[in-house]
C-alpha cells in the first residue's frame, strides 16, 4: 500500500475533483438533472453517469486506490497511538483490512450496481 501512495494520491485528488464537478456542481459528465425546487438531481446523475463505462471505471479505480490509502493511513494511524506493539500487532493489519474493504466494497458497489443495471 505504501508504494502505491503516490500514484494513488494523484488519482484521488483527480477523483476529488471530478466527483465536485459531476455530482455537486453539474459541469462535466452527461446529462444532468436538476430538482423542481432548484438544486441538482444528485440520484439521477449519479445513475446517468455510472451507466457510462469509462466514468464507473474511474469511479472504481479511485475508490481502490482510495482504500490502499485508507489501509496505510489506518495501519499508522495505529502505529502513531501506540499501538505497535507485539500484544497489537496482529490487530494491526485486520482492523486496517477491515476499514478498508469496508470503505472500498462500499464505494464500489455504487457504480458497479448502477452499471449492471440493478439502480436505474
Amino acid at each position: 500500500a505504501s508504494k502505491s501512495m503516490k500514484f494513488g494520491g494523484i488519482t484521488i485528488l483527480f477523483f476529488i475533483i471530478y466527483h465536485l464537478l459531476h455530482l455537486t456542481c453539474g459541469s462535466v459528465g452527461p446529462e444532468h438533472t436538476a430538482l423542481a425546487e432548484g438544486g441538482i438531481d444528485v440520484y439521477r446523475n449519479v445513475v446517468n453517469g455510472f451507466q457510462i463505462p469509462y466514468i464507473a471505471g474511474f469511479y472504481v479505480v479511485a475508490q481502490a486506490f482510495l482504500a490502499l490509502h485508507l489501509y496505510h493511513g489506518v495501519w499508522s494511524m495505529m502505529q502513531t497511538l501506540g499501538l505497535n506493539h507485539d500484544r497489537y500487532n496482529s490487530l494491526r493489519p485486520k482492523v486496517a483490512t477491515a476499514v478498508a474493504l469496508l470503505i472500498g466494497v462500499g464505494n464500489i458497489s455504487i457504480p458497479v450496481a448502477v452499471f449492471a443495471g440493478l439502480i436505474k
